[in-house]
């Protein structure tokens, strides 16, 4: 199976509260940054664990970007996590791709859990070249500006 990664930034990160669901997929795990702002909200904000918002390329000038840091997880095995990772963080969260700097400079394409919107709007329309994502009511996640493509 391909090697699958996943950017996490709150309590699925190494030493966090539920890092035990995905131990099982084993993996390595690398530093980097997602363009975006945590927001307080989502499930995990009581805990102290805001939700992300991405930031769109291109929208926000650079001055302004705001970037969150977090873990990238790459594993041949992430395919057989994505069920019970949708279920875990529930309706509130939306898996969608992005693009992660890590540490060293080198950028990688990555899935992400980013808050949803409060409003629906169309879901952009693309062929993933990260694997199979779930089937979602007709809403994007939290960003500045929607995007009909990926990075």
């Amino acid at each position: 199976m391909p090697e699958q990664r996943l950017f996490v930034y709150g309590t699925l990160g190494p030493g966090r509260p539920n890092e035990h669901l995905l131990s099982p997929y084993g993996g390595t795990w690398a530093r980097g940054h997602v363009r975006g702002r945590l927001r307080e909200e989502g499930w995990g904000a009581a805990m102290g664990y805001p939700g992300l918002i991405l930031d769109s390329p291109g929208n926000t000038p650079e001055s302004a970007a705001q970037t969150v840091s977090g873990w990238v997880l790459t594993s041949a095995e992430l395919d057989r996590a994505w069920a019970e990772l949708d279920a875990f963080e529930g309706p509130e969260y939306r898996r969608v791709e992005a693009e992660v700097t890590l540490d060293g400079g080198d950028t990688v394409r990555t899935w992400v859990y980013a808050l949803r919107c409060p409003t629906p709007l169309r879901e952009a329309t693309h062929a993933s070249t990260l694997g199979p994502k779930r089937k979602s009511p007709q809403e994007a996640p939290c960003s500045p500006q929607r995007r009909s493509s990926p990075l």
